[in-house]
């Protein structure tokens, strides 16, 4: 999984950025040109490893973030804790963002046998630390334990040579494997070995260049990977799911997302279509599935592949859409519903006087309030209501890198509800709203009757006792309740 790599970033889709590995897996596999996520890291995650939308796991608000104590709700299993019975070791080698307020929200208490990398949602790819109050502190662990044996050794290539490792324990004691590889790269901060930035010396705006040598520099260890499996006999056995966990930060990260509009963190499609494919000996099939996936369709496909059954989830086994190319067995994505991030100033001061609490529900009496942000995906239509915030169409840097890099975010704060026919306009630059009230009315009953499902929301203020932890003599994030 990588880390807001945008859409326009892998070479099969046209860009300036050399990605030869992940091309050479994508056109030996299916591109996934319908594939969606969230449009931040946090909950992108969660859904991933549970199979159910941010809407049923409280997370409907907000990315997570250090202090909040919330995370995957422990009432959830993981993708590794289900796979454990069926002979499994899982290995989560690199970004967690899963919660860690509570040691029972550690990534060894959820399945993992084994994990290294960080807790946080960012962190220095050199140091792996995070600020805190004007100071650094350490977000590096093996399993449990704090490891400084990181600090000045890159992210990606770190996680790389521990992938390395485990293939190696993997093809001596024969057991099957899951590993979650996530990079933590091309997030920011944008950092990259010289001799990778060294490629871009042409590319101008100095964020996209770094940006671009992030990318290349995952590429490389992902063809690292992929040479390590052969080596060891275990190639002809696996199955490679390459995805993003979100769009890419364009604004100023130096992604790009052309031409979708929106940008990392909205629910246009730059925020939540995210660069996918599936590579395996195991799949003849080659080329590219519009069919509709959603990353809450790994947790059942996975356990599928493995033997075993999951149920009672918001995901779908598409493992027959992928090897076969039969039709997807999901016509529906509720991409969230935030009753705490509403345009309506009425509603905001209700929700503040309750949001102190861990459970939240806002608006049940009002029937379903189109100022509050939502979105949903039904067949070729796709709806969004509530706060436009930002609804531009980023240049392309590869193209026209002057206006991508001057290119100022603007804030529409106003409400509105807007319709788009996704297979028609990819782009999203015809509102077709004021025409097909039918379709808005029909989108608003769906979103309304799933409301009715949601978990109550999961924001707690900011804990008293977050603050750094002393673990071995080491100050480190890590549990603090």
């Amino acid at each position: 999984m990588a880390d807001d790599l945008g859409w326009n970033d892998v070479g099969y889709q046209n860009s300036e950025i050399s990605t030869p590995n992940i091309d050479r897996l994508a056109a030996n596999g299916v591109i996934l040109n319908s594939s969606y996520t969230a449009p931040n890291c946090g909950p992108s995650r969660a859904q991933f490893l549970t199979g159910k939308y941010v809407t049923h796991l409280g997370l409907q608000h907000l990315n997570l973030e250090p202090c909040r104590p919330r995370g995957i709700p422990l009432s959830e299993t993981t993708i590794a804790e289900e796979l454990r019975p069926l002979g499994y070791r899982s290995h989560l080698i690199g970004k967690w963002h899963g919660g860690y307020h509570s040691a029972r929200y550690l990534p060894t208490n959820r399945g993992f046998h084994s994990f290294r990398g960080m807790l946080n949602g960012q962190a220095d790819h050199y140091y792996h630390d995070r600020g805190y109050k004007g100071k650094k502190v350490l977000d590096f662990y093996n399993d449990t334990t704090p490891n400084p044996e990181a600090f000045g050794k890159y992210s990606t290539f770190y996680y790389e040579r521990r992938a390395h490792e485990v293939i190696d324990e993997h093809s001596q004691n024969g057991l099957p494997m899951f590993m979650f590889l996530s990079f933590q790269a091309p997030h920011q901060p944008n950092q990259a070995p010289q001799r990778f930035i060294d490629m871009y010396n042409h590319i101008e705006d100095r964020g996209r260049r770094t940006y671009a040598a992030m990318v290349t520099a995952m590429d490389s260890a992902i063809g690292s990977l992929v040479r390590k499996l052969t080596a060891s006999n275990m190639m002809k056995k696996t199955v490679i799911v390459f995805s993003t966990d979100n769009g890419g930060q364009a604004l100023r990260g130096g992604a790009s997302n052309y031409p979708l509009r929106g940008n990392k963190g909205t629910y246009y499609e730059a925020g939540v279509r995210g660069v996918g494919f599936v590579s395996s000996p195991l799949i003849k099939r080659r080329g590219i599935s519009d069919a509709l996936i959603h990353i809450t369709d790994w947790k059942p496909t996975f356990v599928h592949m493995a033997g075993g059954q999951v149920t009672n989830l918001d995901g779908f086994n598409q493992w027959p859409t992928i090897v076969k190319g039969t039709p997807s067995p999901r016509s529906e994505i509720i991409f969230n519903i935030d009753p705490l991030d509403v345009a309506s100033r009425e509603l905001k001061r209700a929700t503040k006087k309750i949001v102190k609490g861990l459970g939240v529900r806002v608006g049940d009496a009002l029937g379903f309030n189109t100022k509050q942000l939502a979105a949903i995906r039904y067949r070729d239509w796709k709806l969004i209501t509530g706060k436009i915030d930002f609804d531009g169409l980023i240049p392309n840097p590869k193209t026209h890198l002057h206006a991508y890099s001057n290119f100022k975010k603007w804030k529409n704060g106003r409400a509105s509800v807007r319709l788009f026919n996704i297979r028609n306009d990819p782009t999203e630059s015809h509102d077709l709203s004021s025409t097909h009230p039918d379709i808005v009315q029909m989108l608003v009953r769906r979103l309304s009757d799933h409301q009715l499902s949601a978990s109550p929301v999961v924001f707690p203020s900011r804990h008293r006792l977050c603050r750094p932890q002393i673990i071995g003599g080491l100050e480190v994030w890590g549990p603090y309740i």
